[in-house]
């Protein structure tokens, strides 16, 4: 009995990043007996740069895909109304999750001065970024703003 492999090769990195690339999530493959559990190729990704390197390749490719799936599921007139908004919903949040910068929501804040000036700060980071860069841009010109 061979059992699953624990052994990294690039054969296996290239299995997995392949069927990355597909659409089959991590924990899918790993499902399989001929894979890895999903904690040792976390450990591959740690161990293996240029497998790591490989693998957030894959996961991008992925996510170019979901656009791909979404405009399929939006022309599909088989698919009901309702279950077209969760499955397209679904997949652009995890698009924003992905790729924050090229599917993430887009926060805006605009700061006037007394003089009319205008600074605007944009972002499609989280919460906590946005609030420093704000902080920062307003330190800038000129309003004082609590150390945190």
């Amino acid at each position: 009995m061979t059992g699953r492999p624990s052994t990294y090769t690039d054969e296996m990195g290239d299995r997995i990043c392949d069927l990355l690339t597909q659409g089959l999530s991590l924990r899918k493959m790993c499902m399989r007996d001929d894979f890895p559990n999903a904690s040792t190729v976390y450990v591959w990704l740690d161990r293996f740069p240029a497998f790591a390197e490989k693998y957030v390749r894959a996961r991008e490719a992925a996510t170019e895909d979901m656009l791909e799936d979404i405009l399929a599921i939006a022309d599909d007139p088989q698919i009901e109304v309702q279950d077209k908004r969760v499955r397209i919903d679904t997949r652009k949040w995890a698009m924003g999750k992905l790729k924050p910068k090229k599917y993430g929501d887009k926060q805006q804040v605009e700061v006037g001065n007394k003089d009319g000036e205008t600074l605007k700060v944009e972002s499609n980071s989280d919460n906590a970024a946005l609030a420093l860069q704000l902080a920062e841009a307003l330190r800038v010109a000129g309003v004082k703003v609590p150390d945190q």
